[in-house]
């Protein structure tokens, strides 16, 4: 149950400011953004125009939880082997450790990639753009400074 509550303030907390940058459309982006990478961690960073990022984040992502998955079915593995007597405890200490590890750095890659879904701007160039769900559009972006 507190998970669930921490996840509802987490959502809140990233989806309730209003940055009023560029109007509307902005607003929508940033939102669509950090909405695609909180399901799927490097869409957003597609999305807004970031290949490269987005599937960093997304292959940083899943190294981190297969690793933790490994680890945690090896921990399994080394406590079954200490309840024989072949194993030691601190080997299975080690590994729950380690399985731990990786899913708190899943979380923090998780946090960063929806952060950077909503703050990052757009890139210049080409999108695919969706109106109104009725229709679909590329757009090519330029920004001049």
């Amino acid at each position: 149950m507190r998970r669930w509550l921490w996840a509802m303030v987490l959502v809140v907390a990233v989806f309730g400011g209003v940055r009023a940058e560029n109007g509307k459309a902005m607003e929508t982006i940033d939102r669509d953004a950090a909405h695609r990478s909180f399901f799927v961690p490097g869409w957003g960073q597609w999305y807004k125009g970031y290949p490269a990022r987005g599937t960093c984040i997304a292959t940083a992502e899943a190294a981190a939880l297969v690793g933790a998955y490994f680890t945690y079915s090896s921990a399994k593995d080394a406590y079954d082997d200490y309840q024989a007597g072949n194993g030691s405890y601190a080997d299975y200490n080690r590994r729950v450790d380690m399985t731990n590890y990786l899913l708190i750095a899943a979380g923090f890659i998780w946090a960063y990639n929806v952060a950077d879904a909503y703050t990052t701007k757009p890139a210049s160039g080409l999108s695919l753009t969706f109106g109104d769900r009725q229709y679909a559009g590329l757009v090519y972006r330029v920004e001049f400074q």
